[in-house]
């Protein structure tokens, strides 16, 4: 039977000296990577349980920019996925914005499902202990509508991820309240419990609906601790002020599972 999944404040890290040494010291619950970051990694010989603590399950993430996602090949991250061996991988991203013409969008949306039963498949024919977390698509109802019913028939009942990043780095400022709004409609859409990508402020987290159960973010958690100049005493202090501030914006309770366990074996 599958694990808890992902909750609560979700450090986002990368492979340099300064972020191991934050998670030697704190050992955080989850930890997210970047694809191109598991991929730098790879190509060092490391592994995710050779570079990451024991306690800390791993999830790698292909939300990464536009101008290296386009260059990834379902066959090159199905490669070092295998290789790497993370504990669940958000699999087959694809950009969807407003101002893209509907016509590219909708396929990209096609896509990215696409992308997901295809890495589904390989991962169960490649005996993998890797757990997919599905990734919501699209800006329009109907689009996002093709997710969910692929969600459905392939297994993913409960559980979905959201990218939030593009909503704070398009040049056009913070826009918390069109994100706010993005996931009330998904909230209303369907039932999943969501893990946002890109926000952890617990200022802005106390906006989001309570099916947010999980948020992964940099910017919040590095501007107030400092892993090469603090001591591993001062590190796991100021981690669990900034976490247990971000878990009650969340509303979730550090002491159970994120809304029950899965039954579903395809299930991440």
């Amino acid at each position: 039977m599958p694990e808890n999944y992902p909750r609560g404040a979700i450090p986002s890290v990368e492979p340099y000296h300064s972020y191991s040494t934050f998670l030697e010291a704190v050992t955080p619950e989850y930890a997210l990577l970047k694809y191109t970051d598991m991929r730098a990694l790879v190509n060092r010989d490391e592994t995710a349980s050779s570079w990451f603590p024991e306690e800390t399950s791993l999830i790698t993430t292909t939300t990464i920019r536009d101008t290296q996602l386009n260059l990834v090949s379902w066959e090159r991250e199905l490669e070092h996925v295998l290789a790497f061996g993370p504990d669940f991988h958000i699999p087959a991203d694809y950009s969807t914005y407003e101002n893209q013409d509907v016509g590219d969008r909708s396929h990209n949306v096609l896509h990215s499902m696409e992308g997901l039963l295809w890495m589904q498949r390989q991962l169960h024919e490649h005996g993998a202990e890797t757990r997919l977390i599905p990734i919501v698509q699209g800006v329009e109802p109907e689009e996002r509508a093709v997710c969910y019913e692929v969600f459905d028939r392939a297994g993913f009942d409960d559980y979905c991820a959201f990218y939030g990043t593009q909503y704070f780095t398009a040049g056009a400022g913070i826009r918390i309240d069109e994100l706010v709004a993005d996931l009330q409609e998904i909230d209303t859409e369907q039932d999943r419990n969501i893990f946002l990508i890109g926000l952890l402020s617990p200022n802005y987290l106390e906006r989001v609906p309570d099916s947010v159960g999980a948020a992964a973010g940099q910017t919040a958690w590095r501007s107030d601790m400092a892993p090469t100049k603090q001591s591993e005493e001062e590190l796991r202090q100021q981690w669990d002020i900034f976490t247990n501030r971000a878990v009650d914006a969340l509303g979730v309770d550090p002491d159970s599972p994120v809304n029950g366990e899965t039954t579903n074996t395809e299930m991440i």
